[in-house]
């Protein structure tokens, strides 16, 4: 394993044979009490301009209005958008790993599951798990830079863990301890290994399991599930908020009129009612053509999105559980979890695997 460096070379020097470490819980509770203490801090912050400049539209007259709506406006957007990141901090219900060692030494693996006990595992080998740093622009010359833990496996890349800069270091020391222990576990019966996970799709690729259905026209097997996106019904209403927010306030100040705003806030109410389209309940639909994945997203039978990639790019996200995910180079597609009406991690698994063995078989 090529995640954690130096705490490898540093368990293994200071023992050199231990018991399987006890089961982890990601994020730990000490990164979800800064999270939530994060969350309050923004909340703070997004409140009291807001309530100062309510106070002063309540009290001011003549021009001091004008001025005072126009801040409003903006306060008001700040908290409505803040809004959003501070209840994804401060809310976690229902999310988090629960990781159980289930093979140490040089073949490690891993037990992954939902501390919410919603839905089944999955056995998760390490022994080609490494960490990746990746970053996205954001414009004007910046960048997003986080770190990834990917394992490599039968069913291509899956992502278990993500940090900001850096990995958790908790996480990271028990994955090294993991790498020096010996000894072997019992898996859960509702967590099945990868590898057997890809024996049953190459066997019966037509004989999905729960959340999963399959079609085959025209000698083309198609695969579709369920798909809700978290809290993305949550993100669109915040942007919305905001939007109407400059519509009726900015008018009223003198500022603009509300058809020369209309220019602005219609394409984008727009642009934000596709995305929540997109967001949910959607039906994923995914298929095989040679070595290309077809991947589209239908919702009211129209296609709402579509996009081709090569079968080798596809992988699994398991870091939102109960919500899992498909990857589609790089990029996280198609939430699915069992409360949503779709798979659990383990079917999405054999999706995956079902769209490789139907490429080895030249479909």
């Amino acid at each position: 394993m090529r995640v954690w460096g130096r705490y490898d070379a540093r368990v293994r020097s200071a023992v050199e044979e231990r018991a399987l470490p006890e089961r982890f819980e990601w994020p730990t509770r000490r990164m979800v009490r800064a999270d939530r203490a994060f969350g309050i801090a923004l909340a703070i912050v997004a409140i009291v301009p807001l309530a100062l400049c309510a106070a002063w539209v309540v009290r001011a007259s003549g021009d001091d209005r004008a001025a005072s709506l126009v801040l409003l406006c903006v306060t008001g957007s700040w908290f409505v958008l803040l809004s959003w990141v501070v209840v994804a901090l401060v809310d976690r219900r229902g999310r988090g790993l629960v990781l159980r060692a289930i093979r140490g030494g040089d073949e490690p693996a891993i037990e992954v599951r939902a501390r919410s006990g919603v839905g089944g595992g999955l056995v998760l080998p390490l022994d080609g798990a490494e960490a990746r740093d990746r970053t996205q622009r954001l414009g004007a010359g910046r960048t997003l830079a986080w770190r990834e833990a990917i394992a490599r496996t039968a069913i291509g890349e899956v992502l278990f863990a993500r940090g900001g800069a850096r990995l958790d270091p908790e996480l990271v020391a028990w994955l090294a301890s993991l790498a020096a222990a010996r000894g072997s576990a019992v898996p859960s019966p509702d967590a099945p290994s990868i590898d057997a996970i890809v024996l049953a799709a190459q066997g019966a690729p037509l004989d999905p399991p729960p959340g999963i259905r399959v079609a085959t026209a025209s000698g083309q097997t198609r695969w579709s599930y369920r798909s809700v996106e978290p809290r993305g019904l949550l993100l669109a209403l915040c942007l919305l908020a905001a939007l109407a927010l400059w519509t009726f306030v900015l008018p009223r100040a003198g500022v603009s009129s509300t058809a020369a705003l209309a220019r602005f806030t219609v394409p984008a109410a727009l642009a934000i009612a596709y995305r929540w389209l997109l967001a949910g309940p959607v039906t994923v639909e995914v298929r095989a053509r040679g070595a290309t994945l077809d991947y589209r997203v239908r919702r009211f039978e129209i296609t709402l999105w579509r996009e081709s990639a090569a079968i080798d790019e596809v992988g699994l996200d398991l870091v939102a559980l109960p919500f899992a995910a498909l990857r589609i180079g790089g990029r996280t597609r198609g939430f699915a979890s069992p409360e949503a009406g779709g798979p659990d991690a383990a079917g999405l698994a054999w999706l995956v695997a079902a769209l490789r063995s139907t490429r080895t078989r030249g479909q």
